[in-house]
């Protein structure tokens, strides 16, 4: 049995990817396993009956935010103060509001349309604004878990077919240069499977 963590979702980016994509960023060591499905000796595993999970030791755990919150405060990534943590919370948090605000629009041509045009946008503005005000978006003076969730949301956005909703927001733009240009990063993203979602 292997000594790394390891972090159990399906081979698509969705809600597991924010780990990996924060995993890789930290340098964890970690194996990713990535499944068809579960079967009824995987979800045994599970707390909840579903995916991610990542076990790490005697821990398992599950839902993406508790386990990149668990990750983040292992390499002290989650803030400095109780108000940067909250503004890292707030990133969090608006970054599975807009992943779940595209799924629950797939497949009805009026929700798909208000996505595109009214829920991303005011996200993305939201996030220009903190950018705008520093590179750092949860306020502190260092990178936290917040700005690779803000990368990876918007990363995601992208992939989806959503490039050039992005494409005006200046700061936005400048964050994930950054974060593509990350040697962790950018390794793993060149290397990462292609997935439909």
């Amino acid at each position: 049995m292997s000594t790394k963590p390891t972090l159990t979702y399906f081979g698509v980016r969705a809600r597991g990817e924010f780990i990996r994509v924060l995993a890789h960023y930290l340098g964890v060591d970690f194996v990713d396993n990535r499944v068809a499905s579960i079967d009824d000796e995987l979800r045994s595993k599970t707390t909840f009956g579903q995916l991610p999970i990542y076990q790490d030791g005697s821990v398992t755990l599950a839902q993406t935010g508790a386990i990149a919150r668990y990750i983040a405060e292992q390499h002290n990534f989650l803030g400095k103060t109780p108000v940067e943590r909250a503004h890292v919370n707030e990133i969090v948090d608006s970054a599975f509001d807009i992943i779940s605000s595209y799924f629950r629009s797939k497949g009805n041509a009026e929700e798909s349309e208000k996505f595109k045009t009214a829920i991303l946008p005011r996200f993305l503005n939201s996030y220009e604004k903190k950018l705008a005000t520093n590179k750092h978006s949860a306020g502190g003076d260092d990178y936290t878990l917040a700005d690779v969730f803000l990368f990876n949301i918007v990363d995601y956005v992208e992939f989806l077919g959503f490039a050039e909703v992005v494409k005006p927001f200046a700061k936005i733009q400048e964050h994930l240069t950054h974060f593509r240009s990350h040697a962790n990063l950018s390794k793993y993203i060149s290397s990462r499977p292609t997935t439909t979602v």
